[in-house]
This record gives structure tokens, C-alpha cells and sequence, in this order.
């Protein structure tokens, strides 16, 4: 079994501090008397690994095992392999890539100082027929292998002409110190692959453009002379010059090339070349180099999230958004929910949150957020505190993290328990919920939260919101959940009920009166419940919204909040108008760039790849289609739509854990389907009728 192997490197010279390893390359040859019925390949290389048994590789997944904060938990990997074993002389060959682990780039987030950073390495069993054939050890060999460089952030190099040498003895290693368990949740997998929809030529190459914004790399093949190059550069928006514009990506990375791979020719006719170990975000690829391109062709991969629910209505717009929220929440998860699939890869914690609720609407989330969890566990501090990306090599401790990014350690299982009906989400983690929540009220002043971000990336256009205000209203909103997860967990939930009603005297006493009304600030009061004047609040907020003539003027945190509140507040028609406008600021002028995933601010000067502006898909469910979750799993739900005039059609459907609920709009009458075993409450108000399936 893996246990009994021994971590194992190679013994080849490691650079210095900013510059990316060589690849290391390992085997074993080793003979079976027969076929086995049965075998089993446990493995884990760090960062990742791609092995293979008699040249066939054991899997499809990518950039394996999962990231995590190698010195505390290191994930291995098991598969069936019986089918790549024959009688006679076998062999198996691993190649390691840094990832995560050793990362050379210095960057704003400090992975290339990572307390766990080490050489690659890698530990393996195989085990036939109950019998363990091999494990690594001093027995293995190894050598570096033609990919010279590999940089999870940078890219790759692999070198055609490079004399990988003899074959030398593995040296025995001590792994990166954390626990070594095996991982069950899903990986990550080609989407798709995709030709290019143009190509243009410019002075000092060619450039690629795909028609969509993607996360993965390219497969090339060339031809070309012995030792000539082929430079790929990834990007997202052209510059205008006959290049690609990375400024605004490649703002925080540092010393070394960015989102680019290169391939040194042998010079043996077409040859054809993927990188292994790296991932990029891009629409364009700018080729470069005196190889010449015979083929092209982009590989999308993510972490296999399969549909689990859809939104489509009669208003392109609308339509138009959706599938932009499922391609960005899809090319931002790479075994986490990341904040943009190029600059960063991180996975900042707020991001994450606001996401969650659509997310688990649209996709089977749950086996992804369980990983995540994991890393939550792993990166709280003894006093509860929690950084704001996870997971982190030390920073986020002091920047980026607090409440209103934090509180995804108690927002994502409470949301995934209610979706699933999985009490573990709530169970596994009730210690840490608990924890944060006592380090959270011990750094609260008399009641008032003050360590964290606010709403992130409003337009220039928003009025001035205070942070403390947004920070404490989550904090009542957080202790008001807990005292039902302590329920659901049989805890008591007195703690939480008592700082609810302080923290909520805290919020009246120091903001009622003083905060000039914004879109964020009214549409908090009415999502959280915050008052008793829900009437008064509703028209001062209407009457915002008609002062931005029908525009969202939030950050990422008024994004959430907005529609919903204007929805329950019976004001549908308002949050159809903001959801459905074409121009700046606004969802669909996201889209006008043709790359179809959201960006990260409303005028997209930055990123053009994120996810944190999309729960706009929670309220296509919540608020048109109505449907609520009123017992964990699904049991029992309320369908109550609230329908903009604008909308004649509209279906939602979501595979629950007994099966489909549906929920169509057409010609004037609404058709709820849903599976035996989930109660239905219908809007008497609206005509109706419940089919069972």
C-alpha cells in the first residue's frame, strides 16, 4: 500500500530562488508471471503527475492530485490499471510538474516562500491481485526529462532536442509533511476542444482567436528545423499592435514570463504539443518563433462539474447572461472556485460565496465544496481567524480576509446542506463554523464588525457605502444561521441567538440615520432584514435605482443582495429592468466584448474572467422562477414566481436528490413537475398546476 512507500526525487541540480525546475521523469520495470485480474495504482506527485503503464496513461484527469496546504494534507489518487498490465516485462513511468508546490514565481500572494516548498517529488503503489507488485524507493530511477520548465503561472517549456542523459538511482525524500489521504472527489477533465474561430496574421507571427474565453492550453503541432522555437502566448484582449494585451493580468506576477509555452523543435517532421502542468485563461494565442504552426487546437478543462440545473426564458438578454454565468463559474474551478483562470488562480474565499447559491443551482457542486472545506479546516488558525484565499502558503492572514469573505466557512455548507439534504457539510465543520464565530466576535468593537473588504469593484457611479455597515450586517446574518445549524447538530445555539440580538441592537444604534441611502446599503436592510420600515426602504431604494435610470450602481455585494430584496419587496418589474439593461453598468454589457464569461469589474478594466457577479443566476431561480428551499434535500419547497411583464416564457429545472423539479411559464398558466417525495407549496396567487413525475 502507498503507506508503506517511500517519497522519492531526482537527484538532478535545483536553481535558484525564481527560476522554474526542469521536470523530473521516474520508472520502474518490473515482470508479472500472468495478466492480473485486478490491479490497483496508488499515486500522488507533487505538485502534479502524469503517469503511464506501458506508454497508456491511467487517467484523463489533469493537473492531479488536488492543491492543498501540502504540510498539512497531501491527497493521493487510486485507479483501476488491470486492463494496462500484461504477462512478461512491464513498466511505469511518472512525470512530475511544480503546480503548487514549488511554484517559482514571485508573486503578491507569496507561494514561492510556502512553508511546504520542496523538489518535486512523488510516492507510488501498485498493487496486483492483493499483492503489492512495486512501491517506490531507492529501486526507481530517474532523470530530467525534456520539459525544461514547468511554471504553473508561467507555462511550460518542453525541449525536443534536450539529451534527458542515463537513467540514475531515485533518492528517498521525506514528502512535504502533511497527512496522506486519499482523494475521492471529482477531477479535472477536457470540456471541450475547439478550432480557432480566426486567424490573423501580424509582422512577428499569427494570432488565434477562439470566439470565447477559455481555461486550459492549447495543443500544437508544428514543423520545423532542429532546435527551432514555437512561442505561445495566452491572453484575453488584444492590445491593438499586433499583440496581446496581458497588463492587466499580469499585474501581480513577477520575474519570470507569463501565461506562456514553448516548444523547441527536433526537427523529425510534424510534431505535436501540450503542456501537462499548467493551466491558462485566453481567448487569444499570439504565435511566435521560425517553426512553423501546421495545427492549432484549444483544450478546455476544468473541474468536472456536471449540470444539475438550467434557466432559459424568452429574453436573449437574460439567456445571454446564464450562459455566461455557467462558463465563468466552470473555467474558475480548478479543484477550487479560483478568481480568474490566469493573473491569480486563487481561491478568494468571497469570490466563492456570493457564487455559491447559483452554483448550486446549476451544477453539482457538492463533491467540489467538500474538497474545499477540507481546506478551510487546514488553514484555520487556532484563534478561528481564516485567510481570504484557501489555500494559502501564509498570506491572506492580513489582507483580504474578514467577515465578509470568511463567512464562506459557514455560507457554503449551510447553502450545500439545504441543497442536498447532506447533514456532514454541517456536521464535519461545525467546529470550525463555531470557532470563526467566537474569533469573529472577540475582534467586533462594542458590536460593530471593522476587519474586512467591502463592496468590492462598484462602478465609478456608486455612492459611498461604509464597509463597517455591510461587515456587521453580515455578522448578524452569520450568528442568526448558526443558531440553526447548532439546532440541526444538536448544540446549543444560545451563543449565537445572544450576539445576534447584540450585534443587531449594535447596527441600529450606530448606522440607522447616518448612512446616506445607496442601492447596496437599502437593498442590504431589506435582504437581511434590517428593518421594520421594509415600505419605506423599498420606495427610497426604487427611487435609486430611477436616479441610475434603471442601472445597478453596487459592488459585488449590492450584486447579490439587489434583486432579490426589489423582488420580495414585490418590485420585480425594477429588478427586471437593472437585470435586462444593455449598457454600462450592467450584466450584458459584460458580454459586449463577445468573449461570453463576466469580468471582474463593471467597466472591465481588469480580469474577464470571474465569477463574483454571478448570482444574478440564484434570482433567475429564486426571484422568476420562485423557487425556495423550505427543508434540506429539496423535501419540501415553495414555488411562488414573480414575473417581470417582459417574461412570456421561462423554464427552470433542478435534479434534486428524488429527481427533476421543473418549473415552465407559457401562455399565462405556470406547470410545476415535480418527482413523489417532495412537498410543493404553489403561489395560490398565480394559475397553477403541480404534475407529479
Amino acid at each position: 500500500m502507498i503507506q508503506n512507500a517511500k517519497w522519492i526525487l531526482c537527484p538532478h541540480r535545483y536553481g535558484p530562488m525564481g527560476k522554474a525546475e526542469a521536470s523530473p521523469e521516474f520508472r520502474k520495470e518490473f515482470e508479472l508471471a500472468r495478466a492480473p485480474k485486478s490491479a490497483t495504482l496508488q499515486i500522488c506527485g507533487l505538485g502534479f503527475f502524469d503517469a503511464k503503464i506501458n506508454g497508456q496513461s491511467v487517467t484523463e484527469r489533469l493537473l492531479t492530485p488536488p492543491f492543498t496546504a501540502y504540510d498539512k494534507r497531501v491527497y493521493f489518487e487510486e485507479y483501476d490499471v488491470s486492463a494496462l498490465l500484461k504477462a512478461g516485462k512491464n513498466e511505469i513511468r511518472v512525470q512530475l510538474g511544480g503546480g503548487w508546490y514549488c511554484t517559482a514565481i514571485r508573486d503578491a500572494w507569496q507561494f514561492e516562500a510556502a512553508p511546504w516548498k520542496g523538489p518535486m517529488q512523488m510516492i507510488a503503489s501498485l498493487i496486483a491481485d492483493g499483492e503489492t507488485v512495486t512501491s517506490t524507493g531507492s529501486d526507481w530511477q530517474a532523470r530530467e526529462s525534456k520539459m525544461i520548465e514547468s511554471e504553473l503561472r508561467g507555462g511550460e517549456i518542453c525541449d525536443a532536442t534536450f539529451e534527458q542523459g542515463e537513467w540514475r538511482q531515485a533518492v528517498v525524500h521525506h514528502g512535504a509533511g502533511g497527512r496522506l489521504m486519499k482523494y475521492d472527489g471529482p477531477g479535472i477533465v477536457v470540456e471541450k476542444v475547439l478550432e480557432p474561430a480566426s486567424v490573423t496574421v501580424v509582422e512577428d507571427g499569427a494570432i488565434y482567436d477562439f470566439g470565447e474565453n477559455l481555461a486550459g492550453d492549447c495543443e500544437f503541432t508544428v514543423t520545423g528545423a532542429h532546435g527551432d522555437h514555437m512561442i505561445a502566448q495566452y491572453g484575453e484582449r488584444l492590445d491593438g499592435r499586433g499583440g496581446l494585451d496581458t497588463e492587466n493580468i499580469a499585474t501581480f506576477c513577477w520575474e519570470h514570463r507569463f501565461q506562456t509555452d514553448e516548444y523547441i523543435c527536433a526537427g523529425e517532421g510534424e510534431e505535436t504539443w501540450h503542456g501537462l502542468f499548467t493551466y491558462h485563461g485566453f481567448r487569444y494565442v499570439k504565435i511566435t518563433g521560425a517553426a512553423k504552426v501546421v495545427s492549432v487546437r484549444a483544450r478546455a478543462f476544468h473541474t468536472e462539474l456536471p449540470q444539475k440545473g438550467g434557466f432559459e426564458c424568452d429574453s436573449e438578454v437574460l439567456n445571454a447572461i446564464q450562459d455566461a454565468v455557467l462558463r465563468s463559474t466552470r473555467t474558475n474551478y480548478h479543484h477550487m472556485p479560483t478568481d480568474c483562470p490566469h493573473r491569480e488562480k486563487n481561491g478568494w474565499t468571497g469570490d466563492a460565496h456570493l457564487s455559491c447559491e447559483q452554483a448550486l443551482f446549476n451544477l453539482d457542486m457538492a463533491p467540489a465544496y467538500r474538497k474545499w472545506l477540507n481546506d478551510f479546516e487546514d488553514a484555520q488558525r487556532p484563534t478561528g481567524e481564516l485567510p481570504g484565499i484557501l489555500p494559502t502558503g501564509g498570506w491572506g492572514y492580513v489582507w483580504g480576509n474578514g467577515v465578509s469573505w470568511d463567512c464562506a466557512c459557514i455560507v457554503i455548507p449551510w447553502q450545500t446542506y439545504m441543497a442536498t439534504g447532506d447533514v456532514r457539510f454541517l456536521t464535519e465543520h461545525y467546529g470550525l463554523m463555531d470557532r470563526y464565530i467566537d474569533y469573529m466576535a472577540s475582534v467586533a468593537e462594542n458590536g460593530i464588525s471593522t476587519i474586512g473588504l467591502g463592496d468590492w469593484c462598484p462602478p465609478k457611479e456608486a455612492k459611498p457605502f461604509p464597509t463597517e455597515a455591510l461587515l456587521t450586517g453580515i455578522s448578524i446574518h452569520l450568528y442568526e444561521m448558526m443558531v440553526k445549524i447548532a439546532e440541526i447538530t444538536g448544540h446549543s445555539g444560545a451563543k449565537f441567538a445572544r450576539l445576534a440580538e447584540e450585534t443587531r441592537a449594535a447596527f441600529h444604534r450606530e448606522f440607522d440615520g447616518r448612512v446616506p441611502d445607496s442601492q447596496t446599503y437599502l437593498s442590504m436592510l431589506l435582504f437581511f432584514n434590517l428593518t421594520d420600515d421594509r415600505e419605506g426602504v423599498t420606495k427610497r431604494l426604487v427611487h435609486e435605482v430611477r436616479e441610475a435610470n434603471g442601472h445597478i450602481l453596487t459592488g459585488i455585494f449590492g450584486a447579490k443582495f439587489l434583486l432579490q430584496a426589489l423582488t420580495d419587496a414585490g418590485e420585480v418589474e425594477t429588478a427586471y429592468e437593472i437585470a435586462a439593461q444593455k449598457e454600462y453598468p450592467g450584466w450584458y454589457h459584460m458580454l459586449s466584448n463577445g468573449s461570453g464569461t463576466l469580468w471582474e469589474d463593471w467597466a472591465g478594466e481588469n480580469s474577464l474572467n470571474h465569477h463574483m457577479f454571478s448570482p444574478i443566476s440564484a434570482w433567475f431561480y429564486r426571484g422568476i422562477a420562485g423557487i425556495t428551499i423550505l427543508e434540506p434535500g429539496y423535501r419540501r419547497v415553495r414555488v411562488a414566481p414573480s414575473i417581470p411583464s417582459e417574461i412570456r416564457f421561462f423554464r427552470a429545472w433542478h435534479d434534486a436528490p428524488m429527481g427533476r423539479l421543473t418549473v415552465e411559464w407559457k401562455d399565462g398558466k405556470l406547470t410545476v413537475t415535480a418527482p413523489a417525495g417532495m412537498e410543493v407549496e404553489l403561489d395560490a396567487a398565480v394559475p397553477a398546476e403541480l404534475k407529479r413525475i
